[in-house]
Order: C-alpha cells, then structure tokens, then sequence
C-alpha cells in the first residue's frame, strides 16, 4: 500500500508500506478521507516537536476492511472515525484517560491507504453521516473536552478568542450546550462574517483597543462567577499566514513595530495576562504562552508532550 511520508520541513514523498494485519482486538480500516490539522502544519514549520520521517494525519475516517481475533465480525463494512493514538492501557497516564502522555503511546497516521487500530479506537458512524464532514470528529471532540472543563449554566454569554475552525466550531457547540449569547473576537473580517452567520450575537475586532474594554469588563464578569482562582485563557498555536495576507493586520503589524506573527500573539496574550491577573487570578494556558517574558505566576499546560513540560518547569513555570 501507499502512504504519505513527512520527510521534514514542507517534503513529503509516496512510499510503499506493508499492508497493517488486524491482531487480536484489532480492526484494519481503509482511509476514506483525512483532515490536515494545523499541528501537521505547524510540524513542517518546526513549530511542533515531531520528528521526521513519520506519517503524519490525525482526523480520519474509513471503512473497516478485516477484523482480528475477539471483534465482532458485523464491523465488516462500517463506515468508522478513528482515534489514531492509544497507549499500554496499563501505567497511570493511561488509567487517567491521559493516552497522549503514555511513554509507550502509539499514533498512527492516517495519511495512508490502511491502517490497524484498536476495535475500541473505532466508532461507528451514523447512517446520514458522510465520511468526509465526519473527518471533523477529532477536532469537534476537541472543542467538545474544552467545553466540558467547566459547568456552563444555561443562558450563558460566552466569548470565544479567534475565529479559526476550532474556535468557530467551539461557538457553535457553546450555543448547542445552552449558552444564549455567542461573541466571537478575530482580527479577519472574513471569519468575523463567518461566526455571524453560525449565531455570533457580537463580533470583534481584536486590533481596536475598544476590544480590551470589552475584555476586561467581560472576564471581570467570569472572574465574578467562578471562584476558583485559575482562568484558562488557551493560547493555542496559530498559523499566521492569513494575518501575512491580510493588508489591515499587517498595517497593524507596522505601525506597531510588531515583526512576525508569533509577536502578534505574544502581544495579544500578554495583554490578555494583564486583565486576568487585574481580576486576582492566574492565568492558566497551553504550551504557545510560554514566551520569554511571560510572569512566572503563569501556569503553563502542556499538550506538546513531556518534552515541552520539562522545558517549562526547567524555566521555573508550574
């Protein structure tokens, strides 16, 4: 069989594989569509710590083709979203339903013609369901977690920070859990276009300073209604070419002596940082907020991997 090998930077080359035997527990499924996640993105940027060669794709779907020794043979020809990584199902990482952070965590890439997987990392789906929306599960259930970190009540306002699929995907699954009033902030009028037509109530332009205002009267207003002391702000990594493309952020960009787009995050998030701890709490966010000046107050989350979380540590951050 084929499959796309990532060689490093933006090189990828069709090699032959050996065709993946369905072991015990196991099913061989035949990709049907794979999703190119900003993190295969941001690995050819070297902004993501994988190590070429490696079969990259995350986000797929296909038709199971085989099926090993104890699974149900009915599985035959069902169309099934894959989760693509699973761990020993033995150390704590795992017991914690932490698979990703398993020493011993397997990911298998999905930019391949076959793949064996686990039968439990299979999920049959629904009849109406297409293969190709359905390569949207991953992420969907990405933004779906990042939900249920917290209880939501009913009637909620929620403001959601950037517009790309995730956040925007985020909003809408926000309005489907009950929150009454979506506001989505991002800089590019197209995606601000965009969430109005998903449901957004208020969309804003990051790059106004009158945004700040709303920021900091809106997280007051959370920081009111959640008495713990951490406030999770994300930060996740972002691909800056649609800022590069876009004439007013780059004005921006200029008249702001800002020089690249990581410095345009670091800006935004360090402003971000500001009016949470104005509020009396600690931001809490992903592995992208640790840049070097960021306080030392700042809890950092780390989803990169072990390697990442002993950097953070090593820097002082908890």
């Amino acid at each position: 069989m084929k499959v796309a090998t990532w060689q490093g930077e933006g090189r990828f080359t069709i090699d032959a594989a050996p065709e993946p035997v369905a072991g015990p527990g196991q099913v061989v499924v035949a990709v049907h569509a794979a999703g190119i996640c900003g993190t295969d993105i941001h690995a050819t940027q070297g902004l993501f710590p994988w190590k070429p060669p490696l079969v990259l794709g995350h986000e797929y779907t296909g038709i199971v083709r085989e099926v090993g020794r104890g699974v149900s043979k009915s599985l035959v020809g069902r169309t099934v979203g894959c989760e693509p990584s699973y761990g020993c199902g033995n150390c704590p990482e795992c017991a914690a339903g932490r698979v990703s952070q398993c020493p011993q965590c397997v990911r298998v890439g999905g930019f391949a013609e076959r793949v064996a997987l686990p039968a439990r990392n299979v999920h049959p789906l629904p009849r109406g369901l297409d293969p190709i929306t359905a390569a949207m599960t991953e992420p969907t259930a990405c933004c779906l977690a990042g939900l249920e970190t917290f209880k939501m009540p009913r009637g909620a306002t929620v403001l959601v920070i950037g517009g790309g699929i995730m956040g925007l995907v985020t909003m809408v699954l926000a309005g489907r859990l009950g929150a009454k009033r979506l506001i989505m902030s991002d800089p590019i009028e197209e995606r601000r276009k965009m969430a109005r037509s998903l449901g957004a109530a208020v969309v804003i332009d990051p790059t106004r300073e009158s945004t700040y205002t709303f920021l900091t009267g809106f997280i007051g207003e959370m920081a009111a209604l959640f008495p713990d002391s951490y406030f999770h702000t994300g930060g996740d990594e972002c691909d800056a070419k649609e800022w590069e493309d876009n004439p007013r952020i780059q004005e921006f960009m200029r008249a702001h002596a800002i020089k690249d787009g990581l410095a345009l995050q670091v800006l935004f998030t360090g402003k971000v940082q500001k009016i949470v701890a104005g509020r009396k709490k600690i931001m809490v966010g992903w592995d992208e907020v640790l840049q070097p000046d960021t306080p030392k107050d700042v809890v950092i989350q780390s989803w990169r991997g072990p390697e990442s979380l002993t950097e953070a540590a090593r820097r002082g951050y908890r």
